[in-house]
């Protein structure tokens, strides 16, 4: 490119490199990035390598309410006492995919049993088959997981509008909350 002013001839090329405001602008976003993704991953590391079942099975139901708000995408948690199994599902997933994430499902840790499954409804029996659902809206139904390990006695509670589930020691009931 070429300016002319009068008789002067300026030719203005393009310098190599980047301007001082591009590399604030890369820094800042890698920035901001790192400081939303490090602690996160810190967490998740530090939570799987050191995690009783009854964090393990906190954490699962805390992430599978935070991905269906993200995903808007309803998520079921089925939970298999006898078994000791807990599965993820959603509506998307063909017969196959269901039963291939049923077999796949997670087993807490050996010397942990799944007691049972409290809901807030009109049934108040514990049920040793469950499913506890978790909507797109980031809402879930209101449910206690019961648990037993070496400690004794563990309920997860599980509230409607909380993202986090709540361990608590002994075995809860909901007339113990209201």
């Amino acid at each position: 490119m070429t300016l002319k002013a009068g008789n002067l001839k300026t030719e203005l090329r393009p310098s190599p490199g980047f301007t001082l405001i591009e590399l604030v602008v890369a820094v800042s976003i890698l920035g901001m990035v790192m400081f939303f993704v490090l602690p996160a991953f810190n967490r998740f590391q530090q939570s799987s390598e050191n995690s009783s079942s009854p964090e393990k099975i906190a954490d699962l139901v805390n992430a599978l309410k935070k991905k269906s708000l993200a995903q808007s995408r309803s998520y079921t948690l089925h939970i298999d006492a006898p078994a000791a199994r807990l599965w993820i599902t959603h509506g998307a997933m063909d017969s196959e995919a269901l039963e291939k994430a049923r077999e796949n499902g997670m087993h807490p840790e050996a010397g942990t049993d799944i007691l049972d499954v409290l809901f807030f409804s009109s049934d108040p029996r514990p049920k040793s088959h469950a499913r506890i659902r978790f909507s797109r809206q980031g809402y879930s139904d209101w449910a206690m997981i019961h648990l037993r390990d070496q400690d004794g006695d563990i309920t997860i509670m599980i509230e409607p509008f909380l993202l986090k589930a709540e361990i608590v020691k002994g075995y809860e009931l909901f007339k113990d909350c209201l």
